[in-house]
């Protein structure tokens, strides 16, 4: 792009790029063709009876497609990484006589591509992955055994950080326990192993395999890859239905081969059924909707102008005053809700809730504040009274107000802006007060 609108660097560079390159990636993706973007990285593809015929249809309807949208959007193609790649039937020769014309360069078929860090080969066996994956591994595992003056311990934790990340990386494209063809990474990755472990603890290079693994206390390959890939497909499980991922590994429903992870899935996906795991995460990139018309609520910049506020409330509004609090100690989170009636003579505090809300670790404080708000204002809006809710918890209150994206308590600050909405559309008078902590 000859002329960038906003600086290098900028974080909203990947989001702006979605939209830019948009144009470019839609379509779906079925078992004929499809594509993919990962930020400048463009990949697409189509399925052939031939060699040659994948050569033509690329040609005749994918280039031009690509060529198009470049003139139009006045992006370049870097031509020295631009590469395709014929995937055939394991026993089946690869035609490397095959090129394509793009931007007037001859591109011709290579024997592996590289995708997002993972080599794929023409009969999609993997072993030119394994086999770059493990020189580099082994080259660290070297740098580890030439350092001095460390101990066995350091040593361990150097080569978990750094070599087995090199060796694992997307292990749920290429291993499958049992998998045809997965006996023989292992043996590649537990060379590896036994470098590694050599390195660690200083043996004699002609110490038994598993003896050297114990001793350096390594978890075993076969048991290390299976549990990150499991990991991994229950991640992909506990994603919303949704997420696009859920079609494409509906696509492979119909087709006779499963990949690594789809196996995984499908071996592990009954019990995650049974223990609701499937789908539950769903969490949103927001509290409620952007649009939605959110409550007025001020939060002061000091303990006395809080104290100021909450003083003329009490003597302008003759409201429902609710009183939230929240603690989490011995292992359990509880709430508790007080109620004084300033719109009614006699004003005798109220428990009106109290009850244990979650466990110490699962459930934060601030959680279980935002959780004591809610319980406050569904009680006030049972009643169809005006209110005010006072509460001393200044994070959860600033998490309402910004209708916060982050991670932190969102269902529990969703909640509540969920229940001020629906007094919103009763037409309650509400108010929510900050006061400081035991004033």
């Amino acid at each position: 792009i000859a002329h960038a609108g906003i600086p290098q660097g900028s974080p909203l560079s990947p989001i702006l790029y979605i939209f830019y390159n948009a144009g470019l990636v839609r379509g779906d993706i079925d078992a004929s063709n499809g594509s993919l973007g990962f930020v400048d990285d463009f990949t697409t593809w189509v399925t052939t009876p031939s060699a040659m015929e994948g050569t033509s249809a690329i040609q005749r309807d994918v280039i031009p497609k690509i060529e198009q949208w470049a003139e139009q959007s006045g992006a370049t193609f870097d031509l020295e990484k631009t590469a395709f790649v014929h995937f055939v039937r394991p026993r089946s020769k690869v035609n490397a006589e095959t090129s394509l014309k793009f931007r007037g360069v001859e591109v011709v078929s290579k024997p592996a591509v590289k995708l997002l860090g993972v080599i794929l080969d023409a009969h999609l066996n993997m072993s030119a992955h394994l086999e770059k994956v493990t020189l580099a591994a082994t080259k660290k595992c070297l740098a580890i055994g030439r350092l001095r003056e460390m101990r066995p311990r350091q040593k361990r934790q150097l080569f978990n950080a750094v070599v087995t990340p090199t060796t694992d990386y997307a292990a749920s494209v290429w291993f499958y326990r049992g998998l045809k063809g997965s006996r023989r990474h292992l043996r590649r990755l537990e060379r590896v192993q036994r470098l590694g472990a050599v390195m660690i603890i200083g043996a004699f290079r002609t110490v038994s395999f598993n003896v050297l693994q114990d001793e350096a206390c390594l978890e075993a390959v076969e048991q290390r890859l299976t549990r990150k890939v499991a990991r991994h497909a229950v991640d992909v499980m506990t994603t919303n239905q949704g997420h696009p991922i859920h079609k494409v590994l509906s696509l492979q429903e119909k087709g006779r081969y499963r990949s690594p992870l789809a196996r995984t899935i499908l071996r592990y996906g009954s019990q995650a059924q049974e223990d609701g795991l499937v789908g539950m995460n769903s969490r949103l990139p927001y509290t409620v909707q952007p649009w939605t018309t959110l409550p007025p609520i001020v939060v002061p910049h000091s303990a006395e102008e809080a104290m100021k506020r909450y003083k003329d409330s009490l003597r302008t509004r003759k409201a429902l005053m609710l009183y939230p609090d929240a603690s989490v100690r011995n292992k359990v989170a509880g709430v508790a809700v007080t109620a004084v009636d300033f719109g009614r003579p006699g004003r005798v505090p109220a428990l009106v809730y109290q009850a244990i809300v979650g466990w110490e670790h699962t459930c934060s404080v601030t959680a279980a504040e935002l959780k004591g708000i809610e319980l406050a204002v569904l009680y006030a809006r049972s009643l169809g009274r005006r209110f005010t809710v006072v509460t001393d918890s200044q994070e959860s209150i600033t998490l309402i107000n910004k209708n916060d994206r982050s991670a932190k308590a969102t269902e529990a600050a969703g909640a509540v802006l969920r229940a001020l909405g629906s007094c919103l559309e009763e037409r309650l008078d509400f108010e929510i007060l900050w006061v400081p902590s035991h004033s």
